[in-house]
């Protein structure tokens, strides 16, 4: 098939697609709560899906197809391991590969068990409460998941960073979206202090963020003389790809993109 593409400058309205990663933790807390239909998707990506159905672990589904969702699978191990659920985690795709050391270890060092340290393997045991120490240059889902589940254990809980935080922003929003379902968490110098025997509530409404990341490309058209409008962003958002519009009005010529990767683009 051949494709005529012509110059032109953009002109119309764009609406903010949710945000993947802000939907996924509201996800999880509604589902901790009890509440799943808190949270209201419009035209959920696969990912959004897999994690939509893989939260009915929480309701007694015995397995949680992760389909090809990263985010889900780290996000949700955690919990359900807090919560003493037996289930079995599956995947498609390259999830199978991913790798998911050090999670599992950490996790088994506090109660929980794995039939396997790949997928698809089946959950067993459950947390203790404690000093949970991570390092924070694998992934800052690691560290999400943990802070999601640690707030459910009987004790207080210490989470420990062993390395410098990557991507602290989507800790920041994993925090954020917890306190909104009634989770207290506590900075300290080098990580958190979690309170136990707490519970999710979920608010009597919840809005999912429109996804700085995707408007990126509409907001850099505008700026090279296209006029685009993106409703639906929120300007005190804790996504870190917000930084586009700071970046776009300073004109800024070097850029470090350490928290920011998928603006590169």
């Amino acid at each position: 098939m051949d494709v005529l593409i012509e110059p032109k400058k953009l002109n119309g309205r764009v609406q903010a697609i949710q945000s993947k990663s802000h939907a996924h933790r509201a996800m999880i807390c509604a589902a901790l709560a009890g509440r799943r239909n808190v949270v209201q998707l419009v035209r959920p990506s696969e990912d959004l899906l897999a994690t939509e159905q893989a939260v009915g672990i929480f309701e007694g589904a015995g397995t949680a197809d992760c389909r090809e969702s990263g985010t889900t699978l780290r996000l949700l191990v955690p919990p359900a391991a807090a919560l003493g659920i037996e289930a079995t985690f599956t995947g498609e795709g390259r999830l199978p590969r991913r790798p998911m050391e050090p999670l599992l270890g950490i996790l088994e060092q506090h109660g929980a068990r794995f039939s396997s340290d790949t997928l698809p393997f089946t959950l067993s045991g459950a947390l203790k409460s404690g000093r949970y120490a991570v390092p924070g240059d694998i992934s800052s889902q690691y560290v999400s998941g943990l802070l999601l589940a640690l707030p459910l254990l009987a004790g207080d809980s210490e989470l420990v960073l062993t390395t410098a935080l990557e991507s602290a922003g989507y800790v920041d929003m994993t925090i954020e979206c917890q306190r909104q379902f009634g989770i207290e968490i506590g900075q300290t110098a080098c990580g958190w202090r979690i309170p136990g025997n707490q519970a999710y509530s979920a608010p009597g409404s919840f809005k999912v963020e429109g996804d700085w990341s995707n408007a990126a490309f509409w907001l850099v058209a505008t700026a090279l003389g296209s006029r685009v409008d993106v409703p639906g962003l929120s300007d005190t958002s804790l996504q870190r790809d917000r930084l586009i519009r700071a970046i776009i009005e300073r004109g800024e010529k070097d850029i470090d993109v350490r928290d920011i990767p998928d603006l590169v683009p």
